[in-house]
């Protein structure tokens, strides 16, 4: 790999959704956690030792580190499959052979479903805009506002064969691309999200929606979720049928025919074969792994128009490409596999 500027690499592990996790150590000295790499959020945080309930499988002890500094304020975040609600704290954070210090962090000691669906300890977020004025409360800012990286950017990159993912903070110019990078600005109307603007998408050569929509690059959502009225075009276009659980699924015999669904961004084709969007088969049938937001928040949906008819674009999309997340640039890079 190449050479560039200071940078940061951090191995990654997947799970069986292509969700990513890192692992990291908070203070000193260090307790280590593994962590969901979340481009859909902007929070940081790990459970707390005081958390009841559902928890993580690791907590944070802040009184067996030195150089803890627990301050009196609550802090809460809302998911898609639930919130968190803790204390604010400030400490040092380990990652990739490197130490950021009075890094912002939320202590979580109440979580309302979250942990049924995430083996991790926390969440780690990068959002595309750090809306504080307090630098130690962005992460990726806080990296180079203490020179360990020379720019506010980020890329996760896997190896061909998919073996080896790893994120890298900064401008390293160490890459795995076999293609041309696609450059696309982000949504002039975006601030926390990493999004981009679909103008077309086209099942087979099947025109389901032409109207301009805002999507959302999302690591931490598997899937990909949309608007209602698409999604059942879509559903109906693939002869889709219902799961007893709600979820729409395609026979196996029926799935070989199933044609690839391009998505039309910024003059640009991103196609999704088959065997990107159909998830989970067995020896009958497979589930859509596109939903609407109604299937993704079932217990509490959000407030908002996002979700209303925009997009968010999660690991099934995202897993095919090597992308950077330039937050200087307001720019996102596209390099195929």
């Amino acid at each position: 790999m190449g050479q560039g500027g200071k940078f940061i690499v951090m191995p990654l592990t997947l799970d069986s959704s292509n969700l990513l996790f890192g692992s990291i150590g908070i203070g000193n000295p260090r307790q280590n956690f593994t962590v969901l790499i979340d481009t859909g959020s902007s929070a940081f945080w790990v459970t707390s030792s005081d958390c009841s309930g559902r928890c993580g499988r690791n907590s944070f002890f802040c009184e067996k580190s030195n150089s803890c500094n627990k301050k009196n304020k609550t802090v809460s975040a809302s998911y898609n499959t639930g919130s968190i609600r803790g204390q604010a704290f400030f400490d040092t954070v380990s990652i990739g052979g490197s130490s950021v210090n009075k890094q912002f962090i939320v202590g979580v000691n109440e979580g309302s479903n979250i942990f049924s669906y995430m083996a991790a300890d926390g969440v780690l977020g990068l959002p595309a805009t750090c809306t504080s004025d307090n630098l130690g409360k962005c992460f990726l800012r806080n990296l180079v506002y203490q020179g360990l990286i020379d720019r506010e950017m980020f890329s996760i990159r896997s190896s061909e064969n998919k073996t080896y993912t790893e994120i890298i903070f900064g401008s390293s110019g160490a890459t795995f691309d076999t293609h041309a990078p696609i450059v696309l600005p982000i949504h002039e109307d975006s601030t926390q999200f990493w999004a981009l603007n679909i103008d077309r998408i086209t099942v087979g050569e099947e025109a389901v929606s032409s109207a301009s929509a805002r999507a959302i690059l999302d690591t931490g959502t598997p899937l990909i979720v949309g608007p209602l009225p698409v999604v059942s075009k879509i559903q109906r276009f693939l002869g889709c049928q219902v799961h007893p659980n709600g979820y729409a699924i395609v026979e196996v015999c029926r799935s070989k025919l199933c044609p690839d669904i391009y998505f039309e961004i910024g003059n640009n084709i991103f196609a999704l074969q088959p065997s990107d969007y159909l998830v989970d088969c067995d020896d009958s049938f497979c589930f859509l792994g596109i939903i609407t937001s109604n299937d993704l928040i079932k217990e509490k949906p959000l407030t908002g128009d996002l979700l209303h008819d925009g997009w968010i674009l999660g690991s099934i999309f995202l897993r095919n490409y090597n992308i950077t997340f330039d937050a200087e640039n307001r720019s996102i890079s596209f390099a195929k596999l």
